[in-house]
């Protein structure tokens, strides 16, 4: 069905019904053989494969191949990213791997994690260098994930690997400006900040939370900065998540070492699709779609 958006989505958002009706698919073609527990060791120039099944190596020689061996950061299913050893060795160049559309590690006090044990933050924007875009976001205990803090994975991880201070601001208020801001905050008399901060400006206990644990505790009594504040607050970006807790990965092989039906310049009739190849996506539906991309652009050309 097409979305409000107008993207196409499968009726059944179950990830087991799409694999069964696959599954019956390919088994309705009297040609499809799946062989379960297999796994690739080693690939010549000659096209054979070498396969692991259980203590045994099996030699498979092929007329054309395509891999789909996925990136690392499924490990738990065998998609590890082992992989890049085997086509290294026949010189196919590939950018190593790094976590995408994954979490972000933020040195939070011990009394901010206290209080706050896992909560989404609504109706804020996301900022960093000269990107900036309505979102929401997850604060965790280690630090912050979600959709919203997903699609800044490259940009955040570009950042920390040129080794630069790293940091990500919150809107809370991005439908108010900060001249706004200030008119509401010259109106508050006798009434606590955090009081006035829940009542008058709606914010949430934790995104009052959040506004202190990054305020400068100087400034506290300019109305300038408090308006500033909420529109800037400073996340300092420590790490990424490890690769084993990401959706998904980038890195993997070049593109240069691809022609335009994805097959490898340096080893004929052998493909390459989905995640192995190095590009990132923005969140999980749009990696999904790379992957069949790359899966129908290879089975038109060897079907034509």
């Amino acid at each position: 069905f097409e979305g409000s958006s107008g993207k196409v989505f499968p009726k059944s958002f179950k990830g087991g019904d799409l694999l069964s009706k696959w599954l019956a698919k390919l088994n309705s073609n009297h040609s499809f053989h799946l062989h379960l527990n297999h796994r690739l060791i080693d690939l010549d120039d000659k096209k054979s494969l070498y396969f692991k099944v259980s203590d045994e190596v099996v030699e498979v020689q092929a007329s054309r191949a395509i891999l789909a061996l996925g990136g690392s950061s499924w490990s738990h299913t065998g998609s590890d990213g082992s992989w890049i050893e085997i086509l290294s060795r026949l010189n196919i160049k590939s950018r190593d791997f790094r976590a995408m559309n994954c979490g972000f590690n933020i040195n939070w006090s011990n009394l901010f994690k206290e209080k706050v044990q896992g909560y989404p933050l609504k109706n804020i924007a996301l900022k960093f260098k000269n990107r900036y875009q309505l979102n929401e976001i997850m604060i965790t205990q280690y630090g912050v994930e979600g959709n919203g803090i997903y699609q800044f994975s490259k940009p955040l991880q570009d950042s920390l690997e040129e080794k630069k201070e790293t940091i990500l601001l919150i809107d809370l208020k991005p439908h108010s400006s900060i001249e706004n801001l200030q008119e509401k905050l010259k109106r508050r008399k006798k009434e606590s900040l955090s009081s006035f901060l829940k009542k008058k400006l709606s914010l949430s206990k934790e995104e009052v939370l959040i506004f202190y644990e990054t305020i400068d505790k100087s400034q506290i009594d300019s109305i300038d900065y408090l308006a500033n504040h909420l529109k800037n607050i400073p996340l300092k970006i420590e790490s990424a998540q490890e690769i084993d807790k990401a959706i998904s990965t980038s890195g993997g092989v070049l593109f240069s070492e691809l022609n335009e039906s994805m097959e490898l310049n340096k080893l004929k009739e052998v493909y390459i699709i989905g995640e192995m190849l190095d590009f990132e996506a923005p969140t999980g539906g749009y990696l999904l779609q790379g992957v069949f991309s790359t899966a129908y652009r290879v089975a038109t050309r060897i079907s034509s």
